[in-house]
C-alpha cells in the first residue's frame, strides 16, 4: 500500500509482542499495515542470532521500513523497530522527542526482549495513545503489560484460538481481562488502522486517502 502524502507527525504508537508461532504471524500482520503509518515496536521472542535475518525477510515480506533497535532510537512514521535479543527495550519520551531505551540488563522472568517491559513502558509514555497487540505464544510474558496499557486507558487487543498457532499466550491475556478485543489475525490490522484514523480524523478534521486500502477504512490526517 502507498500513501500519498508523508507527514511525520503521530499521535498513536502500536506495541506488538509475540512468542511461540510469531514470526510468520507478525509478518502478516505488518504487511497488511499501510506504508507512512504510526510507529510500531515490537518484541517477539527469538534467539540472537535470528535477529537480522529476520529483520531483513521482514523488509522484504512487507515492503516497509524495518530496522533492529538500538539505544536512543527515535520513532518516526512509517518505521518499524524489532527488539533484538540482546537488551531490554523501552519507549521513552523527552519533550515531544519519543525514543528507545536498550539496555543489556539481561532476562526479566526469562525473557529477552520482554514484551511485558515494553508494554509497560508504552502504557506509562502513550497512555490512551497506545495501541497494544498480543499474539501467538506460550507462557505469559505481555500479559501484565498489556493489562497495564488498558489501565492506561490504551486500546488493547489479543489474537484469538482459531488464527493462533499457540493460544497459550493471548488466552491468558483475554482471561486476565488484559484485551479489549480478541480477534481473529486476519482483523486486527483493520482494527488497528480504524482506531488510529478515526481518533485522529476526529482530532484534525483533515485527512488523506491510503492508495490501495479498501473502502470502509479511515484515512490518515494530515
Amino acid at each position: 500500500m502507498e500513501v500519498i502524502q508523508n507527514n511525520n507527525e503521530f499521535e498513536y504508537v502500536v506495541a506488538i509482542g509475540a512468542s511461540t508461532g510469531g514470526k510468520d504471524t507478525v509478518c502478516k500482520l505488518l504487511k497488511n499495515i499501510p506504508k507512512n503509518f504510526s510507529p510500531i515496536v515490537v518484541a517477539q521472542h527469538m534467539p540472537p542470532e535470528y535477529i537480522s535475518s529476520y529483520v531483513r525477510h521482514l523488509k522484504k515480506f512487507t515492503g516497509h521500513d524495518v530496522i533492529e533497535s538500538k539505544d536512543g532510537d527515535e520513532l518516526c512514521r512509517g518505521r518499524i523497530i524489532i527488539a533484538t535479543a540482546d537488551h531490554q527495550m523501552r519507549l521513552m519520551r523527552s519533550g515531544d522527542r519519543l525514543y528507545l531505551s536498550c539496555v543489556e540488563e539481561g532476562p526479566y522472568k526469562g525473557d529477552c526482549p520482554s514484551i511485558d517491559i515494553l508494554f509497560e513502558s508504552v502504557a506509562r509514555v502513550m497512555g490512551d495513545k497506545g495501541i497494544g497487540v498480543l499474539l501467538t505464544g506460550n507462557g505469559v510474558d505481555g500479559v501484565k503489560g498489556l493489562l497495564e496499557m488498558k489501565r492506561s486507558n490504551g486500546f488493547t487487543i489479543c489474537q484469538d484460538q482459531s488464527s493462533s498457532v499457540v493460544y497459550n499466550l493471548p488466552r491468558a491475556a483475554f482471561e486476565e481481562g488484559a484485551a479489549a478485543k480478541q480477534l481473529n489475525l486476519k482483523n486486527i490490522p483493520d482494527e488497528i488502522i480504524n482506531r488510529i484514523c478515526k481518533n485522529e480524523y476526529n482530532l484534525h478534521k483533515k485527512y488523506i486517502f491510503y492508495k490501495g486500502v479498501p473502502k470502509g477504512r479511515y484515512a490518515e490526517y494530515i
